[in-house]
Formats: structure tokens, C-alpha cells, sequence
């Protein structure tokens, strides 16, 4: 499973039978998938869910609160919760946030392995890939907290290599997938035709 933080949460899962290691599509709205009851209002109208604590925005705006801070706009939202996570070692508020953070993905990842039982849980996502470096051990135990034993002790947490934007990387991929499938017929690839 690929789980991915920034602007919003995502998930895609991989098998060994999926054809051409196409992703499932049913696990996408993971973000949307409810942690808390009657929790903080989501963008997408429902109370509780992951991402109404996870997402980039919802970190910032809960250190504001912590902080007696107005809340702010989601303009330079990557540069600000940078600056949070590098606060987390000696400001308490940005610590409380990261804490939460982790407890609510652990939460989260706990459910993926709950329904799933992947071998790989990979974070990646440009927050997802901070909050591994961060905090990979504490996510992993809160995980595991929320994990039944016997799937979570066949899990690997891994943080992601693929850079800030693996979405983009992973379509640019599939072209040349495509391709190399084939055989490498020129027909196998959609686009416009050299004359």
C-alpha cells in the first residue's frame, strides 16, 4: 500500500495479481474513512474523519489553535508546516500537533492492515515523507496499537523514495510500461504519431 500525505490523504494498493500492477481503485478515499466520532468537520462535509486531522492544512491549523493564533489561509501551506515540524523539538504546541499527528495516522494505517493485511505500507507525499523522517518509530507503534497482531507483525513501514511527487513520477512510468509489455510496438502507446 502506497499512503500519500500533503494537501489531502490517499492510498493505493498494489497486489501481484493486479494486471500490470494497476492499483485498486476502492481504497483512494482512505483519507475520508472516519477516526473519531462526531470529530472535527472534514472539508468533504463529514465529522471525523482521517484527514480532517492528517492533511497539511488541518496541522496548522490546529497548532494556530493551540497557539490562541487566527487562522490562516492555505497560501505557502508546505513552507509553514515545515516550520511547525522543525518547532516540534522545543515549542509544546507544534509537539501536541506532531503527537496527534501520529496517533491519528497510526490509527489510520491501523485500519488499512486491519482490512488489508499489506506486507508494505510505504508513506509517501510530500508530509508523508517529513512525518516518516520525524516520526517512522512512533508511527509504527501507534499502528501497531490499532492493528490486530497477526497482520501487523508481517508489516513493513517504509518511507517513501520516490521524492515529493511520486504521483507524477509513477504516471510517467506507465507510458513506458506500456511499451516494454508490448514487446515494444509502436501501437502500444496512445499519442500522436511521428510522421
Amino acid at each position: 500500500m502506497v499512503v500519500l500525505i500533503g494537501h489531502g490523504l490517499g492510498t493505493s494498493i498494489f497486489t501481484s495479481s493486479s494486471s500490470a500492477r494497476e492499483p485498486l481503485g476502492t481504497a483512494g478515499e482512505w483519507g475520508h474513512t472516519a477516526v473519531v466520532v462526531d470529530g472535527r468537520l472534514c472539508r468533504c462535509g463529514a465529522h471525523g474523519c482521517l484527514e480532517a486531522d492528517v492533511r497539511a492544512e488541518s496541522l496548522v491549523a490546529r497548532y494556530g489553535e493551540l497557539r490562541g493564533a487566527a487562522a490562516e489561509g492555505p497560501q505557502d501551506l508546505e513552507a509553514r508546516t515545515a516550520e511547525l515540524l522543525a518547532a516540534a523539538g522545543s515549542d509544546p504546541a507544534a509537539a501536541q500537533v506532531l503527537d496527534e499527528v501520529v496517533r491519528y495516522l497510526g490509527a489510520g494505517i491501523g485500519n488499512l492492515v486491519n482490512v488489508f493485511s499489506p506486507r508494505r505500507v510505504v508513506l509517501g507525499g510530500w508530509l508523508g515523507r517529513q512525518l516518516a523522517e520525524l516520526r517512522m518509530v512512533g508511527i509504527s507503534e501507534a499502528a501497531s496499537h490499532n492493528a490486530l497482531r497477526t497482520p501487523f507483525r508481517d508489516v513493513e513501514l517504509l518511507r517513501a523514495d520516490l521524492g515529493a511527487d511520486p504521483v507524477a513520477m509513477g504516471a510517467a512510468t506507465l507510458p513506458v510500461a506500456r511499451f516494454l509489455s508490448s514487446g515494444g510496438r509502436r501501437d502500444a502507446v496512445p499519442g500522436p504519431r511521428p510522421a
